[in-house]
């Protein structure tokens, strides 16, 4: 299993974004087809995506996207 995270020192995600539909196609402030693609990308491997917040990281990085792949054997 690889673990990827990717951490975002921006803006916070604003609270009335609903978290149960981050990755849904069309959902967003733009043509919200951005997380959908990656999450698509991910599973299409086999792997899972997932957004975890942090909003008491004193670092800044508050936002996390964690994935997980499985890992290939090509004997």
């Amino acid at each position: 299993l690889v673990r990827i995270c990717i951490s975002n020192n921006g803006e916070p995600i604003h609270p009335s974004v609903d978290r149960s539909r981050f990755f849904e196609w069309g959902y967003g402030s733009g043509t919200g087809i951005g997380t959908w693609q990656l999450k698509d990308i991910v599973e299409h491997y086999g792997g899972t995506i997932k957004l975890n917040e942090y909003p008491d990281e004193i670092s800044g990085f508050q936002t996390e996207y964690e994935i997980l792949l499985p890992l290939i054997n090509n004997d």
